[in-house]
Parts: structure tokens; sequence; C-alpha cells
């Protein structure tokens, strides 16, 4: 099996990545530490207009008609970059919105007219009074409007958290599906910082002096970077992998989803540490870029719900299928 992306999936995630660091740059994103708006109106649709929302819906319903891995490379370019917004549960919400045939709502979230937040619980990530949030489990996914909102405190400065009440709901979809495709594009972001903190620390080690001589060239450092380099290349292709097996409705899909998550967390967790670590103590400074992707770590893997939900999975036996 082919885990290597096409020119044209190349192509896609190199074009996020090119207008993330041009519109996006960490130093915007910092601005949220003032309590600025960094995704306002403008912007949202701006993504809108660029197929953040649409690409793996359904041509037939306005969509690009692109699949998981397109929605995946794209999905780890917002997690390289710190990209903030509820982009996650916005695509899931267009899945749900396809999947439920309600053309009405498709258009609103394809144009960028709603945000939909992720609830976990009772608490909620980036909603907003009065708009969409999404619950997710294996048993179901459900679209449901807030009622009422009541701001809590967020370790991620850019993420705003919420305890919420809940009202009507506007959509309901059956089945695990969606939460597997939580799990892929989860991952994704994770990958995504994962991969930015190795590179963030391996460049670092080639400019930062002690002794004379690049802290790279020290063999603890030296192998703390190979490590974080092993983690990031482990946890892509098992995610490439899943994301094929999900696309081929293998009957190992599920697990392979659920395994390609729990690495990427593993190697999110580990390499936002490590990389605090190389940077020594300028890294443990709120100056420092650093912080910003172990606060977005925790927080991404805290939306997702409880690792026994993919823990489980994991423990399930499953027979391993192979064209």
């Amino acid at each position: 099996m082919d885990l290597t992306p096409s020119n044209a999936q190349k192509d896609i995630a190199d074009s996020v990545a090119e207008y993330l660091a041009a519109e996006l740059p960490i130093e915007r994103i910092r601005l949220a530490l003032g309590g600025d708006t960094i995704v306002d109106d403008r912007t949202w649709a701006q993504w809108a207009a660029m197929g953040f929302f649409s690409l793996g819906v359904p041509e037939s319903q306005g969509g690009l008609g692109l699949g998981l891995v397109e929605e995946f490379l794209m999905f780890g370019q917002f997690g390289r970059h710190l990209t903030p917004g509820p982009l996650l549960s916005t695509v899931l919400a267009a899945h749900v919105a396809a999947e439920a045939g309600d053309d009405h709502l498709i258009g609103r979230l394809l144009a960028g007219d709603e945000r939909v937040g992720l609830r976990t619980g009772r608490t909620a990530f980036d909603a907003r009074p009065g708009g969409l949030v999404l619950s997710v489990s294996e048993k179901a996914t459900a679209l449901e409007r807030v009622r009422s909102l009541t701001p809590v405190p967020s370790v991620d400065p850019t993420v705003a958290l919420a305890d919420i009440e809940v009202g009507e709901q506007v959509a309901h979809v059956d089945g695990d599906a969606l939460q597997t495709r939580q799990w892929i594009l989860g991952a994704a972001v994770l990958l995504g910082l994962a991969q930015a903190t190795a590179r963030q620390s391996t460049a670092y080690a080639q400019v930062r002096k002690q002794f004379g001589k690049p802290i790279g060239s020290f063999q603890a450092v030296k192998h703390r970077c190979a490590d974080m380099l092993t983690r990031c290349h482990v946890a892509e292709s098992q995610l490439h992998f899943a994301a094929l097996r999900v696309r081929a409705g293998a009957g190992d899909a599920r697990v392979q989803a659920a395994a390609a998550l729990q690495l990427a967390i593993d190697a999110a967790r580990q390499n936002t540490a490590v990389n605090i670590q190389n940077h020594g103590g300028i890294g443990f400074t709120a100056e420092h870029d650093a912080g910003l992707y172990l606060k977005r770590a925790v927080s991404v893997e805290a939306s997702l719900g409880a690792a026994t939900q993919w823990q489980s999975v994991l423990q399930e036996p499953t027979r391993m299928e192979f064209a």
C-alpha cells in the first residue's frame, strides 16, 4: 500500500501552508494573549471561500468532493501553524448536514455563515451564544443550538471554553463513522503540532551555542531531536494508513484510526514538552512560542473526550484485511 500523498494532495497541503504562513503568522496568533479577535467574520468567510469546510463534502451537495486523505493533510497544516477557531467541529458539522440531507444547513456551513463549537459533556470549545455545537460519540453525532453559555478559564488562550446548556437539535446522524473521522482529523492536528515542535527544536539546536559549539552537537540534545522526528514519522505513517483504511471501508478501519490518534497524542505530548526542554530557560517563558504548542496539544486532546473511547477500541479483537 502506497502511503505517499499524490502530487495533487501535496499541492492542497502546500497551498494551505502558504496561506497560513502569510495571513496568520504566529505573531498574529499571539494577539489572542491580549484578548484581540484572531478569526473575525471576514477571515472565517475567507476560509469558507477557500474550501476549508467543503473539502470532503460531495460535489452534489456543494462541496469539493475530495476525501479523508485531503482533509487530514489540510488539518495537519492547521496543527503546524497553530490555526485557531472551531475548524474541526465545523468540518464535521458539514458532514453531519450532508448525511442528514439538510441542504439549507450545508449551504450556511459551507458559506461560513455558521461556526460550530465542539461539546464534550457540559464543556464547549469555541462555542457562541445562540450558535451551534457538535456532540460526537460512538453511537451518534448531533448538532444542537446553544441555549446558554458561561465562559470558564482556558489553558489555551486561543481557545474559548464555556459551560453550556443546549436547546433544540438541528441535525442528527447515527453510527460511529463521524467519530472515526474526528479521530483521524484530530490526530492530524496533533501530528502537525508534533512536527512543528520537532522542526523548532532542530532549528534552535543549530544556532544556540554553548561552550563555543551548537547545542545540537551534544549527544543529549541530538538524541532528543532524533526521538522527536521518529515519533512524527511513526504517527504520520499510521495516520495515512488509517485514513486509507477508512476510505476503503475496511473492517479494521476504526481500530487503525484509534491507533493513529493514540500515536499522535503521544507524539504531541512528548514533542511539545521536549521542545520546551531543548530551548532551556527561554522555552519556559510566556515570551517564547514553545508554550503555545504545548497548550494547544492539551486543548486538542481534551476536546476529543475521554481517552477510554479510543483505547477500548484498541483492546477489541480485530481481523486485519489486506487486498
